[in-house]
């Protein structure tokens, strides 16, 4: 009877002890997973931003460059501005 009481108490720790560690293994694994997924979005997130910051910078840029080409008249030089985020009156 001893015995077997004895053995019952070492297969229910043993249980609890398995349960404890596997519950604690679910944690570790999920929160290195969830670390892991937020930094490579993190990552896509920087380089889809320098992308695009690139991408508006040269446009910008060729925007400016051709802006004296644009400009014809009085009309279109309201027009232009206007689209560039300028002023509406402009002086000269």
């Amino acid at each position: 009877m001893k015995k077997r009481f004895g053995l019952f108490v070492g297969t229910a720790v043993m249980v609890i002890v398995l349960v404890f560690v596997s519950v604690r293994y679910y944690d570790f694994v999920s929160t290195t997973i969830y670390e892991e997924s937020s930094a490579h979005l993190k990552e896509i997130y920087h380089q889809a931003n320098m992308s695009l910051h690139n991408l508006v910078s040269n446009n910008w840029g060729n925007l400016h460059t051709w802006e004296p080409y644009i400009i014809g008249n009085d009309d279109e030089k309201v027009k232009a501005f206007s689209f560039l985020g300028m002023p509406k009156s402009i002086d000269g």
